[in-house]
């Protein structure tokens, strides 16, 4: 089961939105280093505000087995500096 030790809120400047890519990582620290579990690369011109679900894959790139349905949930916040 999944434990959250707290909220972490993060923020970027990106300069490049049209090639940038936000990548959300899915870690599992119990052994003592953050091995990757699952991963999903967005293009930042594809981020949309609000809540968001964001699907998960493993290692391989695929959504199968037991990343069949995983998914993360965020927030996301856009501003412009324009």
């Amino acid at each position: 089961n999944p434990v959250w030790a707290e909220e972490k809120f993060h923020e970027f400047e990106v300069h490049l939105p049209d090639v940038a890519i936000m990548e959300f990582l899915l870690l599992d620290s119990n052994v003592g280093n953050d091995e990757v579990v699952g991963f999903s690369a967005i293009p930042v011109s594809c981020l949309r505000r609000g809540y968001r679900s964001i699907l998960i894959r493993n290692k391989q790139a695929c959504r199968t087995g037991r990343f069949d349905f995983a998914m993360i949930l965020a927030d996301i916040q856009i501003c412009s500096t324009e």
